[in-house]
């Protein structure tokens, strides 16, 4: 499905973006994020059939890297959510709610660093 947005007059925007529901909870653990571990930046990719938000860094004069980042994904009519470290991915399900607290728990002081978290293939 593709929407047009008046107010912007953007089209072409594709079915598998984040709802709004879901980006306002992206959007709260990334600001969790920025209390508790010092996150600074993101940036938001999208296309037919994945939309990323992504955590980045930048260096003092270096490019941006991304630490990490939480996707949404259509396959075969599915969606399925996904969270990386750099990457690597950490985690992926069809329930958004565990991805997302998933997402919350690697914004916390300590949490990369303590291994709790294992790379998924």
């Amino acid at each position: 499905m593709t929407e047009k947005f008046p107010s912007t007059g953007l089209s072409g925007v594709h079915s598998c973006v984040f709802t709004h529901g879901q980006l306002r909870q992206v959007l709260a653990a990334y600001a969790e994020g920025v209390l508790n571990k010092g996150w600074k930046d993101y940036a938001i990719t999208s296309d037919k059939n994945q939309t990323t938000f992504c955590v980045v860094e930048r260096g003092n004069g270096t490019a941006m890297a991304v630490i990490y980042s939480i996707s949404r994904t259509k396959s075969k009519n599915k969606d399925f959510y996904r969270v990386f470290d750099g990457q690597k991915q950490i985690f992926r399900s069809e329930n958004f709610l565990e991805t997302i607290n998933i997402f919350r728990e690697i914004g916390k002081i300590g949490t990369k660093k303590s291994g709790k978290l294992k790379v998924i293939k």
